[in-house]
């Protein structure tokens, strides 16, 4: 699989090498699971690296970098609460990990993927506990009972080990079927978290120059007619 490949062009091979439907539903979870990481990595850079950043946010924007990593969150839990789902709810089927072993006809394949999936769906509960009682559903019992069950515990950590196994399955596919791995753990945020925060530095430090310039009185045009944003 090329690493300049377009979408269409992964999603094709995909489907060569796999068949319709098993190509087609991995290259769901495929691209599924590549935006997840993406999203955990700006997450990560921002909130869970250093004190020093955390510190940085609140300087700059409180209230909204609050918000940012609240919605993050809860969008990282849902996602692997719906890509760990069952293969069908109600009769209606899902795109998840568990509707895989269903086209893989290879046994010993078939038997490390459906091992994987215990495993997975054993360490992502929280995940779906927190969408159906939190997030997606406002639980009467867990917020006016106090006698209630408690949400399951939820940390960076176990997102991240979350994420780990999700790859792993991936890559079980991955290397079965065309002898690569995706590397995910590589992925930084250059152009992302990480170009935000020194953006958010060089403005304090701009905002401090022109504090000094309005105490010295030397205040300079931009100062008194700023730009419209």
């Amino acid at each position: 699989m090329g690493t300049n490949q377009t979408a269409e062009e992964i999603k094709k091979e995909q489907i060569t090498k796999m068949g319709l439907e098993l190509g087609s539903l991995y290259n769901l979870l495929y691209n599924e699971t590549i935006w997840l990481h993406y999203k955990w990595v700006e997450y990560r850079e921002l909130f869970g690296t250093k004190d020093s950043r955390i510190k940085l946010l609140n300087d700059t924007a409180p209230f909204f970098f609050f918000i940012i990593q609240r919605t993050l969150w809860e969008n990282l839990i849902l996602g692997i609460a719906r890509i760990t789902d069952p293969p069908k709810t109600f009769n209606k089927r899902n795109i998840t990990i568990q509707a895989i072993p269903e086209f893989i006809e290879e046994q010993n394949l078939k038997e490390k993927l459906e091992l994987k999936i215990k495993i997975i769906i054993e360490k992502t509960s929280f995940c779906r506990d927190w969408r159906n009682r939190r997030i997606t559903h406002y639980d009467y019992e867990l917020n006016i009972n106090e006698n209630a069950k408690p949400l399951e515990k939820a940390s960076r950590e176990l997102l991240k080990e979350s994420l780990k196994l999700i790859l792993e399955f991936i890559n079980i596919l991955h290397k079965h079927y065309f002898d690569s791995k995706l590397y995910l753990e590589k992925i930084n945020s250059s152009r992302g978290a990480f170009a935000l925060l020194h953006t958010l530095n060089d403005g304090l430090h701009e905002k401090q120059n022109y504090y000094d310039r309005l105490t010295s009185g030397n205040l300079k045009d931009y100062d008194i007619n700023p730009k419209d944003i």
